[in-house]
């Protein structure tokens, strides 16, 4: 009985750890983490993992995640899903809708300008409901304006 507790407290205070080069894992229901997500280790790709809570409301594993030009970014989640972004798209569309639950894009060259690094706000849209988290896209390191 004190085997199970102990396990039981552990996979509570768990439900928001960080794995795998900070992409946050929800364990259970609507984990709320503020973690920000990066490539994978030993890859050059990062996946952002979309869930639905008990009304349909999309989560994700990590609210911010951070790129380079040349990266990957993968979301995976329900197989009607449109990513939208609602003023400035780093890629050649506003609008990304699944194919078969997987939305599969390359961070393609950008305008830094002065700039370090580029925010984008953009929509996870399932049915009637909108989560709204960031992709940021550093300057390439070595790389000026």
């Amino acid at each position: 009985m004190k085997t199970l507790f102990v396990l039981s407290v552990f996979l509570l205070i768990s439900a928001c750890s960080s794995t795998n080069a900070g992409i946050v894992i929800p364990i259970g229901s609507n984990c709320d983490c503020e973690a920000v997500g990066t490539v994978n280790k030993g890859t050059n790709t990062a996946v952002v993992k979309v869930s639905l809570d008990r009304t349909g409301m999309p989560y994700i594993d990590a609210k911010v995640v951070e790129l380079e030009v040349g990266q990957r970014l993968v979301w995976v989640g329900p197989s009607r899903m449109i990513i939208r972004f609602p003023k400035a798209s780093p890629f050649r569309t506003s609008n990304l809708r699944t194919k078969d639950g997987v939305i599969n894009q390359v961070i393609p060259k950008q305008d830094f300008g002065e700039q370090n690094q580029l925010e984008f706000k953009y929509d996870v849209i399932v049915g009637d409901k909108v989560l709204d988290p960031i992709i940021i896209i550093k300057r390439p390191q070595g790389v000026s304006s």
